[in-house]
């Protein structure tokens, strides 16, 4: 599920499209659909493999005013990884110095 926000200044939207690829799957376009207010939705179908996804989104409004993101769009693209975590977590502890016990009830 892919979903944006889109808000028309002075006309309403009328189209927001998503058009994405990666190395092994060829430029798709898929129109998103208007969900509550502001809010456009539609489904990716992304690559079964490790890929690298890179996407654009265009809107149109009532007027016929557009508007890319990123602005450089299509010529530059928003980018994100599909695949298997490969990567471990990481973990940043520091122990305590020092620990008061109090309260402790006698166990014997």
């Amino acid at each position: 599920m892919f979903d944006a926000i889109a808000i028309g200044s002075s006309s309403p939207i009328v189209s927001v499209e998503l058009v994405y690829s990666s190395n092994s799957q060829a430029e798709t376009t898929v129109s998103l659909a208007q969900g509550t207010g502001d809010n456009w939705f539609g489904d990716l179908v992304l690559p079964a493999q490790f890929d690298t996804v890179s996407y654009y989104i265009h809107v149109v409004d009532d007027n016929g005013n557009e508007v890319y993101d990123p602005p450089g769009a299509p010529g530059e693209r928003h980018s994100f990884l599909v695949g298997n975590d490969q990567e471990p977590p990481s973990l940043d502890h520091v122990p305590p110095q020092v620990a008061n016990v109090c309260g402790m009830a006698d166990l014997g």
